[in-house]
């Protein structure tokens, strides 16, 4: 009753409003309406309505509509014209007939609410109802915000509830839909609701000219990712299809949206053509199959393979229509369709199209029109055989490698099909002539995938298994990649079951390839072997025989097998199988000790015994042959007993058959005799506890790591007594050793020690000899580090003072010079090598910054000598002494400048009350970027100098190739290690500037292009620095270089340098750095990413200006990037390569065009490099091409040009060069267009 009270009284509530012109009260019953908790049920009040209040509602709606219409029509009117507002009774007319957005809205939307009351068989719409909706409907296009969605929402309803005159309530819904599912940003939902309507395009004649603008929208949707991404949106495009007007418009679209869209979206495109196909009838799916599929098909062909994306979609497209060549009618259509233009391309000389058409082929196979007798087919299948027969041994490698993927996967598909004698042939000639194929790996590669692959199918195994076989030398091909397929082709073989792989190529032979091998091949060989050599259910006696034979078999492929296999097994089991082999390997120790002891004390008896008679002395031989033999026994025994003491599951059986075999096994000669294999034991120790270091240093695997010191430190002393004399098993006993902690092994301290001192300096320098590393280790982690660095500290000092005049130098010896310098001889460079082993490894150089600060510090005091060194070599002519040679001042100068970086420690910035720095704190605060200017104050007056020409009367350095790699070699160091300041952050904004000024000095002082690199390296780490510590408000000085001028800094002395030179100065990374340079600029502002690439394309412009000069016209034979010089080569090449740096290239190119002013000759070259672009696009897109010719286009429009020309002026003349220029910029614009498709 109450329900019924409240819905009265918003009856009497509406009636009111709509009588009086009320709009308060009639928006308030709308918005109660709309409301999550309804305050009122309009549905209901409508409901309650008799028709004649109906007809009289509805009679006030449309004449208030009407005067918001009205309203609306002078507000809008009045805003595009110009009046001058003097006149009082506008503003009154304006005050009284204001037009109110929110009612029109409230008034459409209760019309909403009225037609969503409708039942069916009980519509009742008023003509003043249709008369209003009619008039929203015609004026859609004019209104905008909520009233415009209110009315379309309203029109939608009305066709959807199929109502009077829904045909006239469509059209501009459809407009408004297309432009909203068309336009950036468009949602599923739009689409959806377009799909809905989709009826409706059955009203509209899309042939009249009225409805141009109508069906341009429709086109452009096949081109919205939006309409393939979602089922609605294809069903719209297949729809779109029925209509015979509209199928070349949509072809065209496609076309052109094919070379941009991704390999989903071409899949979604061959979806559309084949449900239109198979939804048309007659004319229409005709039109379909030779104006649309048979097209793409043909272009498919003769589309260059390239350029990759347009080639790759139209494949994948036409691969979604090949997918359903099991229907019949299909089957049929495909055959048909290729039949024309498919066979004749196998004969063309272009290889480009015999592989595209090759790989069409193997797609669509087998071809078959159903419409053909039983004879014909079978000629077609014959055919098709016949023709991929020939395909295998075609000339072009291409067509060859797209042969052999199609091949396989044909017999993957359709073993049981293909005639055995076929299969014969395919494989006689992949296994005789492909496999072996001496032009290019890929085809070798493609044969060992495709037999990978054709692994899967299991009718072809029992083939497989019989030539598989044969192909073992293979694994020795000279391509890594193809060894890489190879292996992978072994383990599927090892996951089939089907074959053994080492009736495929032998153990030795996988072993002699571990050895060799590049680390990807290694792996796989050793994922191979896993299960041969380290099996997981066998007991520990098996699992040691085999480690012990693998050993035996090929110690260094050992090596590479458990680095490798260390990781695909799990901890526990890693240090069980450590602890069995280091338990096994001190079995037989203690057991060749007691052997010792007992030939020992054999020979004393024997000594000391009278001679006896032959009787005696034979039963004393034969007690000695007896001890022996049981020796033997019993190390047998102790590798069985290593087994129990680690829980083996498995023991050696006893009783009578181990008796019967006793005197088989004293004659066999066990694998531990070998040192070779002793040596192995301790490499693998070794190599699986360095590849599982990072797993034992974590906290739940601390009971792992226990284990493993308490048990291998027991028998240390034990081991090196007994491999005294094997340097290569002492230097892995050390590196087991560094391991371990200092108070496990307190004797070897002393041992590393005296062994760094006695190193060979040839063998380090060299490279020769790395087992300095493992001293270095051990002593770093047994905290002996103050010891070493004193060492270092004095053979650098014995080193500087080689290089100083002794007569004006007082020589200072300390204590502890005098201790060594008498008792070994100083090896400075040796010093050097141990310094950079400690700064890079992790561990010790975290140790040794922790522990030993103060003695770094002294380090880099000392070497603070190594300047004044340098200034005196460079008065001389030659090297200062023998130990201060030039390749000592370069590494000793690079040193000082990573420990500078390295040490940098600045104070903590605390409140005054709490600084409590004490002495030995404030003696540890070390401040780089002041040591580093510095440096950088005496290079500038020291070495920069020496860059140039003769200056200021300093004589030059003698010009030899030494001295000028002395001085690059000294600033290129500088300069690095001044960038590395700004990468941990150490530095501030004056110390960049006065880098970045250092550096432009350098760049522009060398003429050889030596400090490039360097140069963009710091461009981009001095704009990543100012970017987050400089406040972006500061107004800057045009003199100050920031990262992104020096970046055009350099890329201006590219420009100069390759006027005169052909190629690169040195090899170098310099595409990558200046692609990390641009694409970080990009990532912080693209109005500096611009900036450069602006300049850079400028200055690529002016180089092309120069090269047209010098010729005398553009380069008519250039058909790609790297016939237009090195400079243009390598600037371009690089962001060539890169899809998204290639994008903002082309718009900096376009901006560039549109706001520099040009010279004739620059809009020459700039064309020029279009002509060349399109040619040779890489990843540059047709669309940004487009953009840039269209804006050299608007330029080149611009330009007048002189009507008339003097008949005695000269063809020289500059108007004449001036004319010539344009014309063929003019004539290069034409050919562009017309490429491009631009009108």
């Amino acid at each position: 009753m109450a329900m019924t009270t409240t819905s009265m009284t918003a009856k009497q509530q509406l009636l009111e409003a709509v009588e009086g012109h009320q709009p308060a009260p009639f928006l308030s019953l709308i918005q109660g309406h709309e409301k999550k908790r309804k305050t009122v049920d309009l549905e209901e009040v409508v409901l309650e309505l008799s028709r004649g209040e109906v007809k009289h509602v509805w009679g006030c709606l449309q004449a208030w509509a009407d005067e918001q219409v009205t309203a609306f029509v002078a507000e809008h009117h009045n805003q595009n014209e110009e009046i001058a507002a003097s006149g009082t009774n506008n503003k009154d007319q304006e005050s009284t007939n204001k037009y109110n957005e929110k009612l029109l809205e409230g008034i459409v939307k209760f019309a909403h609410i009225y037609i969503s009351t409708f039942k069916e068989g009980t519509t009742f719409i008023p003509g003043k109802m249709l008369e209003m909706t009619l008039l929203l409907h015609e004026m859609l296009a004019a209104f905008n915000g909520s009233v415009k969605l209110a009315i379309v929402s309203l029109c939608e309803q009305w066709w959807l509830q199929e109502l009077e005159a829904q045909d006239l309530l469509v059209t501009n819904v459809l407009s408004h839909l297309l432009e909203a599912t068309t336009r950036n940003g468009a949602q599923k939902k739009e689409v959806l609701r377009l799909w809905k309507l989709h009826n409706a395009l059955a009203t509209i004649d899309l042939d009249s000219p009225n409805n141009k603008k109508f069906v341009e929208l429709l086109t452009y949707c096949i081109s919205c990712p939006i309409f393939l991404n979602c089922d609605e949106g294809i069903k719209w495009l297949v729809g779109l299809f029925s209509w015979p007007s509209l199928i070349p418009l949509l072809h065209k679209e496609v076309r052109l949206a094919i070379p941009e869209c991704t390999r989903a979206h071409s899949a979604k495109y061959g979806e559309v053509y084949f449900k239109a196909w198979k939804a048309s009838q007659g004319d229409t799916k005709k039109t379909i199959e030779e104006e649309c599929i048979q097209d793409l098909m043909y272009t498919a062909i003769h589309a260059n393979p390239m350029s990759s994306r347009p080639s790759a979609n139209l494949h994948h497209l036409l691969h979604h229509i090949h997918s359903y060549k099991k229907h019949r009618a299909v089957s049929s259509l495909i055959t048909e369709l290729y039949q024309p233009i498919l066979w004749r391309s196998f004969t063309v000389a272009n290889g480009y199209v015999r592989m595209n058409a090759t790989g069409l082929l193997c797609d669509a196979f087998p071809l078959n029109d159903y419409n053909l007798s039983q004879e014909e087919q079978s000629n077609l299948l014959e055919r098709q055989y016949h023709t991929l027969k020939t395909l295998l041994l075609d000339p072009c490698h291409l067509v060859r490698i797209t042969a052999v993927k199609g091949v396989f996967n044909i017999l993957c598909k359709y073993w049981i099909m293909v005639p055995n004698e076929v299969i014969k042939a395919i494989f006689k000639t992949l296994l005789t002539v492909l496999v072996y194929d001496v032009t290019t790996a890929e085809v070798r590669l493609e044969v060992i995938k495709g037999l990978t692959l054709l692994l899967g199918s299991a009718d072809a195994v029992p083939f497989l298994i019989q030539v598989l076989p044969r192909l073992g030398d293979v694994f020795d091909d000279a391509n890594h990649k193809v060894r890489e397929a190879f292996a992978k082709l072994l383990l599927k073989v090892k996951e089939s079951q089907a074959l053994k792989y080492w009736d495929i190529v032998s153990v030795p032979h996988l072993l002699h390839r571990l050895e060799l091998d590049n680390p990807k091949v290694a792996q796989l060989v050793s994922r191979l072997l896993l299960s041969s050599f380290h099996p997981f259910t066998k007991t520990d006696e098996e699992l040691l025989q085999r480690s012990l034979s693998l050993l035996e078999e090929n110690r260094m492929a050992a090596r590479r097998f458990y680095q490798y296999a260390g990781s695909m097994i799990s901890l526990p089991n890693v240090v069980h199988f450590m602890l069995l082999l280091w338990l096994c390997l001190s079995n037989h120790i203690a057991l060749h000790r007691q052997q010792q002891q007992q030939q020992q004390q054999q020979s004393d008896d024997e000594e000391n015994e009278d001679s006896e008679d032959s009787g005696k002395n034979d039963s004393g031989r034969q007690r000695k042959q007896q001890s022996v033999r049981g020796g033997r026994r019993c190390e047998r025994d102790s590798l069985v007993s290593t087994s129990n003491k680690e829980n083996a599951a498995g023991v050696l059986a006893e009783g009578d058959e181990e008796k019967e075999e006793e005197e088989s096994e004293d004659e066999e000669v066990s694998p531990l005799d070998n040192l070779d294999v002793l040596c192995g034991i301790l490499d693998t120790v070794g190599i699986l506890w360095a590849t599982n270091a990072h797993r034992l240093a974590k906290p739940e695997n601390n009971k792992y790591l226990e284990a493993l010191r308490n048990k291998l430190s027991r028998n240390f002393q034990h081991f090196f007594k007994y491999f005294k004399g094997n340097a290569d098993a002492s230097r892995t006993l050390l590196y087991i050793a560094s391991f371990l902690p200092k108070s496990l092994v307190p004797t070897l301290v002393g041992h590393c020690m005296s062994q760094l001192k006695a190193i060979q300096v040839e063998q380090v320098v060299s490279g020769s000899d790395t087992s300095y590393k493992s001293f270095v280790n051990a002593l770093c982690n047994w905290k002996h580090g103050d010891s070493l660095l004193e060492l270092l500290s004095e053979w650098l000092e014995e080193g500087f003072k080689s290089g100083l005049i002794t007569g004006n130098k007082e020589r200072r010896r300390s204590r502890r010079q005098v201790r060594f310098c008498e008792t070994s001889t100083p090896k400075p460079q040796v010093a050097l090598h141990i310094l950079c082993h400690i700064l890079e490894h992790p561990i010790n150089r975290v140790s040794t910054l922790q522990r030993h600060r103060a003695q770094l510090l002294d380090i880099i005091q000392d070497l603070t000598k190594v300047k004044d060194l340098i200034t005196e070599r460079l008065h001389r002519n030659e090297e200062l002494s023998d130990l201060c040679c030039d390749t000592f001042l370069c590494e000793c100068w690079s040193l000082y400048l990573r420990l500078v970086v390295v040490c940098h420690h600045s104070p903590s910035k605390e409140p005054p009350g709490k600084q409590s720095i004490g002495r030995e704190t404030e003696d540890l605060i070390f401040h780089s970027p002041a040591c580093v200017l510095e440096c950088l104050e005496w290079a500038s007056s020291t070495l920069v100098p020496y860059l140039g020409e003769k200056n200021g009367g300093k004589r030059k350095l003698q010009d030899t190739e030494e001295a000028f790699t002395l001085i690059t070699t000294l600033l290129r160091s500088l300069v690095t290690s001044s960038t590395h300041l700004l990468i941990i952050g150490a530095a501030n904004i004056p110390f960049v500037y006065m880098l970045n000024d250092f550096v432009k000095i350098l760049i522009e002082t060398d003429s050889n292009g030596m400090f490039w690199e360097e140069g963009l390296c710091l461009a981009q780490e001095s704009y990543e620095f100012l970017w987050v510590y400089e406040s972006s408000e500061e107004e800057k000085d045009e003199t100050i270089i920031t990262g992104s001028r020096l970046a055009n800094i350099c890329i201006s002395s590219m420009a100069d340098y390759f006027k005169h030179h052909d190629q690169l100065p040195q090899e170098c990374e310099l595409s990558n750095t200046l692609v990390h340079l641009l694409m970080s600029l990009g990532q912080r502002s693209r109005q500096d990413q611009s900036y450069v690439l602006e300049h850079l394309m400028s200055c690529v412009v002016e180089h092309l200006c120069w090269r047209i000069e010098k010729n005398n016209g553009v380069d008519k034979e250039a058909k790609c990037i790297q016939h237009l010089g090195g400079f243009v080569a390598l600037l371009v090449g690089t962001f060539q390569k890169q899809t998204k740096l290639s994008i903002v290239v082309m718009d900096a190119f376009s901006h560039f065009l549109s706001t520099a002013n040009h010279d004739m000759t620059s809009l020459l070259a700039a064309c020029h490099l279009l002509e060349v672009l399109l040619q040779d696009s890489g990843k540059i897109s047709r669309y940004s091409l487009k953009q840039t010719v269209v804006a050299a286009n608007s330029v080149m429009s611009a330009v007048a040009l002189p009507e008339k020309e003097s008949e005695e002026a000269d063809q020289e003349s500059p108007l004449s060069i001036y004319k010539d220029s344009a014309k063929t910029a003019n004539k290069i614009l034409d050919n562009l267009k017309e490429s491009l498709s631009i009108v």
